[in-house]
């Protein structure tokens, strides 16, 4: 894998980008900022305009799905939608619920 400081690809090809970052911008947020705090200040600033300050990071990120997909009826899976639509939520928040509230029910008649 061959990795390329991004920044200086950029001052080399852009000379505009080298104006835009050397003009007067705020800090950043302090490290103790509230992640409110953080968010206020990235709703109205644009990482580019601070890419000088980024530092390379490596992480991972897990790709497995934190549910579990369970072959329906497609003459259930209707009835469900238009329950769920009647209620206001979605099919899968209105199945969850009947699900737990099916266990529950069967946990406390053990």
């Amino acid at each position: 894998m061959c990795r390329v400081n991004l920044l200086k690809l950029l001052h080399m090809h852009s000379p505009h980008l080298n104006k835009k970052m050397n003009k007067k911008r705020a800090p950043m947020p302090p490290p103790n900022a509230t992640p409110e705090e953080i968010g206020e200040f990235w709703d109205t600033h644009s990482l580019a305009d601070y890419w000088d300050e980024t530092n390379e990071v490596d992480f991972q990120v897990n790709l497995k799905p934190n549910y579990n997909l369970v072959p329906v009826e497609r003459e259930i899976a209707e009835q469900i939608k238009a329950h769920a639509t009647k209620q206001g939520i979605s099919a899968e928040k209105l199945v969850n619920f009947w699900l737990r509230e099916k266990l529950k029910g069967r946990i406390t008649k053990k």
